[in-house]
């Protein structure tokens, strides 16, 4: 009987230390949003309850992973690699297989730039209430002494994307069947600047079996491999043509394999000039620190190609402004007149709710080879008596560079106080001036007081009396209507 006992007690003490110190594994992949798998990362395993490490293993390049001799209880699974993830896990006596950690593909804010950035170049400091200042740092451009270029982006090698919908066909897929006669991009700045000094290698590709906005990776190693060995990377990114309902999207983001491309180019530390060829804002807010140039060629048509090789060349100095703001995040898309209110900033402390809504560029903005200044905004009275008065408005505008150029001179109003919230601004008038190398012009308006109106609450127009501010380029006059 004592044997008999003996005998079950250590039959139940053996199982109990099977239980509590048995070594379970765990197995997994950690893959993408798409399924695909991640190739590089450290899988780190720690205790729920003290944080103590238990186990860590590379991930394979098919994003596999394997953690041995593990016990019963709560962990914490944590990935790091170009992004950072945490999964709390339990291990219940026996294995655990197919454990997935998928790594979301959101666009990180331009305060918090994935720590891939720790090795890119650091950007300048700047605000978003103000237009970025970097689409020609240093005066890249013009290019001079005959650069070797690398092209390279989905947009590069395309007619499709230079004449977008409505043109050749109804989404405009038919482009490059019936405008090889032209040039794409690549082709004239191939052109331009020599096809000896020229490549292409494309890197990402629009899917054309898919729909429109679909992209697959070709050789992104081989682009960075090539923009090492250049002088300039130019890079092309955008959309590619739609129309309609089948163009409608709920991100402005630029798709993912874009911003894979252009940070791995960034990591090069070579200078990269941004060609963005699309019919609408996408976002570039973390991009756009680290390009040493911006251009903005929309949907240029047939011969957008050699236009754009004709600026990056210096042939033509360039003089666009935007004709509409450039939103810095998803949620900021206003028009150039917005309320005061629509402009909001991140709130500080224990409620720090992402809900900026910012211009990464405003309405009106646009650089030129030439460097402009501007002075002695004037207006004929400080005060007008009658709704049929005219201020006349005066401005000095000098150019400062040894470059010819156009400037376009905008006029905008601003009224200070009014019955209804007022807009920020108004545009009121422009002029588009050319000025020579060392020239000054003075530069006239007439702004009619009536225009100032608004339709207030009861839809009525009026022209409420009070202070005006008369706004041009960065000087400001304040005028009063009684």
């Amino acid at each position: 009987m004592i044997k008999k006992l003996i005998v079950s007690l250590s039959v139940v003490y053996i199982s109990l230390c099977n239980v509590l110190f048995a070594n379970y594994t765990i197995s997994g992949v950690v893959q993408s949003e798409d399924g695909d798998p991640i190739k590089k990362g450290l899988i780190t395993l720690v205790k729920e309850s003290n944080g103590e490490e238990v186990d860590k293993t590379k991930v394979s390049r098919k994003g596999k992973f394997k953690l041995k001799k593990i016990t019963s209880g709560k962990y914490i699974i944590n990935f790091n690699g170009d992004k950072i993830d945490s999964k709390s896990i339990s291990v219940m006596d026996d294995d655990v297989e197919d454990f997935i950690i998928t790594i979301k593909s959101v666009e990180e804010s331009p305060d918090q730039i994935s720590q891939e950035t720790e090795i890119l170049k650091e950007p300048n400091k700047q605000t978003l209430n103000t237009p970025l200042k970097t689409e020609n740092k240093n005066d890249i451009l013009p290019l001079k002494n005959n650069p070797s270029i690398l092209v390279t982006g989905p947009n590069a090698n395309t007619m499709r994307g230079l004449n977008g919908a409505w043109t050749y066909s109804w989404q405009g897929n038919l482009a490059d069947e019936f405008a090889f006669d032209y040039n794409t991009i690549y082709e004239s700045v191939s052109n331009t600047f020599g096809s000896s000094n020229v490549k292409l290698i494309p890197g990402v590709a629009y899917n054309e079996e898919g729909s429109y906005f679909e992209m697959k990776e070709l050789n992104i190693k081989k682009v960075v491999d090539e923009g090492r060995k250049s002088d300039i990377i130019l890079l092309c990114i955008g959309e590619n043509s739609y129309t309609e309902k089948p163009g409608d999207l709920n991100d402005l983001n630029i798709h993912k394999l874009q911003s894979k491309l252009a940070r791995e180019l960034i990591k090069t530390g070579k200078p990269i000039i941004l060609i963005i060829n699309s019919g609408r804002p996408r976002l570039i807010t973390d991009l756009a620190p680290f390009m040493d140039g911006i251009i903005n060629i929309y949907l240029p048509g047939n011969h957008g190609g050699d236009a754009l090789a004709d600026i990056l060349s210096g042939k033509v100095n360039p003089s666009g402004k935007l004709p509409y703001t450039y939103p810095a995040f998803p949620n900021s898309l206003l028009t150039y007149y917005y309320k005061p209110s629509e402009i909001q900033n991140n709130n500080q402390g224990a409620y720090d709710y992402v809900g900026e809504v910012k211009n990464l560029y405003d309405f009106g903005y646009g650089l030129s080879y030439s460097k402009f200044s501007y002075s002695n905004l004037s207006t004929n009275r400080k005060v007008y008596e009658s709704l049929s008065d005219t201020i006349q408005i005066n401005v000095e505008l000098r150019n400062n560079s040894k470059v010819d150029g156009y400037e376009v001179v905008q006029l905008y109003s601003s009224d200070l106080f009014a019955e209804i919230t007022p807009d920020v601004k108004r545009l009121r008038d422009f002029r588009r001036v050319f000025i020579k190398s060392g020239e000054s012009k003075s530069i006239n308006f007439s702004l009619p007081i009536n225009s100032l109106g608004y339709y207030n609450n009861r839809n009525e127009k009026v022209v409420e009396k009070g202070e005006f501010s008369i706004l041009v380029n960065n000087l400001s006059r304040n005028v009063l209507i009684k």
